[in-house]
């Protein structure tokens, strides 16, 4: 058997370490050196142990040669650790540093923690030196981030990437407190409109009308898949012909379909536990079925990150993004409440309907059966995200529940008795 010897970085010591690598091969017919593998969407991963937190961390990439120039761009950051010049560098090249060794994040969390950090970067705090910054300056970073009309959520996302980056250098013995560690809520009255899922009688009301409306009835079975599966709606607009499995009734959601300027891009799912299949309802069933048969799939299939086989599409034959589903369910809503002035639905968006989902079986399933289907990463999350409906069941339930003894008939006895 023939193997092939090849060369490694790994964080020993600064060590150069020689290790063997089987002879696995990926699609292509490449040798795969350890620790790199192909996944069956084709994507390339390099597994990996960070020397920090201990904990197993992956890198991706679309091609082989990509993978291993992120290898080793990460060996070299880990072997030579981050360079805090004894405390003397500022809030941002805090910031920065922290993103850059964020090797393992999808991209698009990555791109997301630099929007962040761009929101403030003209902010005197972020310019101290981290040793100088002071819980004071972070509160009045707060005021005037609310000042200048940032949401609560907006602002509780940036100063968690801050809170982050200083949490790096506490770990590292370089600090030992974080003034971005205070608590929002604490300092900022939480404005977030509570989510409320569609009653009973909207979900009708909405899905009728559709069904019936001479312009937005080719958009039932998209619109309507979103509140029968409950996936992302970046995850619909994922799905490909052979991700439906009808014999067995399955739903197999293994990847997102985005698009940012302008390019069409697929992202991995949000969590590990996002990669998964889900039961196929009988109403999911019709929808996906009536909608292969009526596919208006272009003479040349769209191909993106080597998926083909997309289910909706625009007018011009290119695949449907979120942003495409939302401004037609905007449109179809504005109708809506124009036909029917005394029986309105407002907020009417592709989350709303995944959020009804749960919300409808949290009493239907255990915490953790509705975790697997959502591909949300613990049950935690579900009870944040679903508190109020967790409440109002309880509420119900208990108003519903029979009780041990009927107070009712013993005081009607004891009136009784009193009254002979």
């Amino acid at each position: 058997m023939l193997y092939c010897c090849c060369h490694i970085w790994g964080f020993s010591a600064g060590k150069e370490i020689k290790l063997l690598a089987g002879k696995r091969k990926d699609k292509n017919g490449k040798v795969l050196e350890k620790n790199e593998s192909q996944r069956p969407n084709g994507l390339y991963q390099y597994s990996y142990t960070d020397p920090y937190s201990k904990e197993r961390k992956y890198l991706y990439a679309k091609t082989l040669e990509k993978l291993r120039e992120k290898e080793k761009e990460l060996w070299k950051k880990l072997n030579s650790g981050v360079d805090y010049n004894s405390a003397n560098i500022t809030v941002y090249e805090l910031v920065e540093q922290y993103i850059d060794h964020l090797e393992s994040r999808r991209d698009t969390t990555i791109k997301n923690y630099k929007a962040r950090l761009k929101m403030v970067e003209q902010e005197p705090v972020i310019h101290q030196k981290i040793m100088d910054v002071k819980v004071s300056s972070v509160k009045n970073l707060i005021g005037k981030m609310h000042k200048d009309g940032r949401a609560y959520k907006t602002i509780t996302s940036v100063i968690a990437v801050l809170k982050a980056a200083y949490n790096m250098a506490i770990e590292d013995e370089v600090i030992v407190r974080n003034p971005f560690g205070i608590r929002m809520n604490k300092v900022l009255e939480n404005d977030t409109e509570e989510r409320t899922p569609l009653t009973a009688e909207e979900q009708r009301n909405w899905l009728t009308f559709l069904w019936n409306d001479e312009t937005y009835s080719k958009y039932f079975d998209m619109f309507a898949l979103l509140l029968f599966t409950g996936v992302r709606v970046s995850e619909l607009c994922g799905l490909t012909v052979s991700d439906l499995d009808f014999e067995n009734r399955r739903i197999f959601i293994n990847k997102q379909l985005k698009k940012r300027e302008g390019k069409y891009f697929i992202d991995l799912p949000k969590t590990k536990a996002g990669n998964r299949s889900i039961g196929m309802n009988d109403n999911a069933y019709y929808c996906f079925k009536h909608l292969l048969e009526n596919r208006n799939a272009p003479m040349e299939e769209p191909v993106v990150g080597g998926y083909s086989g997309f289910l909706f599409f625009t007018q011009d034959g290119k695949p449907m993004v979120g942003e495409n589903i939302s401004s037609k369910m905007a449109w179809a809503e504005k109708k809506y409440n124009k036909q029917h002035p005394d029986n309105q639905i407002t907020h009417v968006f592709p989350h709303r309907f995944r959020h009804t989902f749960c919300t409808e079986y949290l009493d239907k399933m255990s915490l953790k059966e509705l975790q697997a289907v959502m591909g949300h990463g613990t049950p935690t999350q579900i009870l944040n995200v679903y508190g109020h409906a967790n409440k109002e069941l309880a509420a119900e339930k208990m108003a519903k529940s029979q009780n041990i003894i009927d107070i009712s008939t013993l005081r009607a006895t004891a009136q009784k008795k009193m009254r002979g």
